[in-house]
């Protein structure tokens, strides 16, 4: 049945993810590795050019593997007995998935394992930020930071959802993804700008945000607590940690 609207068959579309993600162990590796790569790539400052490559074949890998459930369940659902070309049909697209992590890992062999880029990482960690900011206004990339977080934020809230069984990933569950991403923008506003003022409007915002999932009965105090902490942790770890570590490490 077609759905009626945009809207239900975005719906639709997210709870095949989450239904990936809830029945596929496979899926639900793919998602950590996700995260694990992008804060990988956020220590070792990639630039829009080889986050784009690496979104590509993140990108790719996930299909494919959405793709072999999808097809999985389909042959499971015309016949329960062994049949050659049902092993052919799943073999081939496990095939599909196997091409795709394999051109994944090549295209991170690229990206990751270069020694001009391990020279110029060192380089770059063991210079202070406020002088990297001085000598390359761009470094760190902001709006590039931004996409990596928030695409760990989502992950982590999905994920995080499914887990605990409640709700849908556009509204209620176990955390709120709103008040995630309401203090991840409070929290980037004080990190850029460093200003005391705009920090507590953005503050005050996320309140907003938070306390209209609480009077919504969307969520619980508890759940929105837990989403402004997810919002939190992840900026500090993106924008103060990471870029850091290897300073502390070494010192």
């Amino acid at each position: 049945m077609k759905s009626k609207n945009s809207l239900a068959a975005l719906g639709h579309a997210i709870d095949g993810i989450l239904h990936a993600y809830r029945t596929q162990r496979h899926v639900r590796f793919h998602f950590w590795m996700v995260i694990l790569i992008l804060i990988a790539a956020r220590v070792m400052n990639f630039d829009r050019s080889k986050m784009v490559l690496l979104f590509f074949a993140i990108s790719i890998v996930l299909i494919c593997e959405m793709f072999n459930t999808a097809l999985e369940a389909a042959v499971d659902l015309f016949t329960d007995k062994y049949h050659p070309l049902a092993k052919h049909a799943k073999d081939i697209a496990a095939g599909a998935v196997l091409v795709a992590a394999l051109n994944a890992i090549v295209i991170g062999g690229f990206l990751f394992i270069d020694e001009q880029r391990m020279k110029q990482t060192f380089e770059t960690m063991l210079t202070p930020l406020a002088d990297q900011a001085r000598e390359h206004p761009l470094v760190p990339d902001l709006l590039l930071t931004m996409t990596m977080t928030v695409t760990i934020i989502l992950m982590i809230v999905m994920m995080w959802k499914v887990r605990g069984r409640k709700g849908t990933f556009l509204q209620g569950g176990v955390v709120s993804g709103h008040a995630a991403l309401a203090f991840f923008l409070a929290s980037v506003v004080w990190f850029i700008t460093a200003s005391l003022s705009a920090t507590v409007i953005s503050l005050f915002l996320a309140l907003l945000v938070s306390q209209s999932r609480i009077e919504g009965r969307i969520h619980t105090f508890q759940e929105t607590v837990f989403g402004a902490l997810l919002g939190i942790l992840a900026t500090l770890l993106m924008y103060q940690i990471l870029p850091r570590i290897l300073v502390s490490f070494i010192h």
